[in-house]
């Protein structure tokens, strides 16, 4: 597999979001902040941290899968990060159980 500039340059992208959203995450999990520009409809930050962290970890492994190469398994991690992660975000806007 050849990996071109234009890979690399996508792989070091999607690493830099990762990063972010892994800050973001881990701010909404400790201490229950969200950004300000997150919808007001979300009951439970802390559940919604998880999940964008989740999507911070399906973003790092489609960045090493470009530069590594794709294997069979690794994008079905990705996916599996992806889906799990939106999962606990959408699960995030419901009120908590009582």
């Amino acid at each position: 597999m050849d990996i071109g500039p234009w890979d690399i340059a996508l792989s070091v992208i999607a690493a830099v979001a990762a990063v972010l959203a892994v800050v973001g995450a881990l701010a909404a999990i400790r201490t229950g902040w969200r950004p300000p520009w997150m919808p007001a409809r979300i009951q439970r930050p802390r559940l919604w941290g998880q999940g964008v962290l989740l999507l911070a970890g399906c973003l790092a492994v489609q960045a090493v899968a470009t530069v590594v190469g794709y294997g069979r398994w690794l994008p079905l991690a990705g996916l599996v990060l992806l889906l799990a992660g939106l999962g606990l975000m959408t699960a995030a806007e419901r009120p908590p159980r009582t």
